[in-house]
């Protein structure tokens, strides 16, 4: 059925509850989990930037850190599970973009979605919206509660 699941986490209350259904899954089908971070520049995102606005070094080196720190908790409680697990942090301006391209040996991706409506998902946009419109690998999606 599923051999490598892909499961994208940011720390977040989503991401973690994705993880947990993605190691139960994995575990009852024997699949193995590719976990990935994308460190994203918010500067760029906010501001529409046709160029990319470069984080100053203390600033990168601080989110690159805390980003290491979300895929080693993540990886941690993939292997105390005993499923094999393979971790990536990618530097991208386009989440959904970098899930697209790490998908691509995946047999199955399972995302967290806030459930955003109205202003706040014109503003903030939908990562899982934009990976579910572009991908042919089967997307779980689970609501954050």
């Amino acid at each position: 059925m599923y051999k490598n699941i892909l499961i994208p986490v940011d720390g977040s209350k989503c991401s973690q509850q994705a993880l947990d259904h993605g190691l139960k899954l994995a575990k009852s089908v024997g699949a193995s989990i590719s976990l990935l971070h994308i460190l994203e520049d918010p500067l760029t995102i906010a501001y529409s930037l046709p160029e990319t606005v470069s984080y100053r070094p203390e600033l990168y080196a601080e989110l690159k850190t805390a980003a290491l720190v979300v895929l080693e908790q993540a990886e941690q409680q993939t292997k105390a599970q005993g499923i094999d697990c393979i971790s990536n942090l990618i530097s991208d301006v386009n989440p959904a973009h970098a899930i697209l391209e790490a998908s691509k040996d995946a047999d199955l991706i399972i995302m967290g979605t806030h459930g955003r409506k109205g202003l706040d998902r014109v503003v903030f946009g939908s990562v899982t919206e934009g990976v579910l419109r572009r991908t042919n690998t089967p997307v779980l999606i689970l609501r954050c509660t």
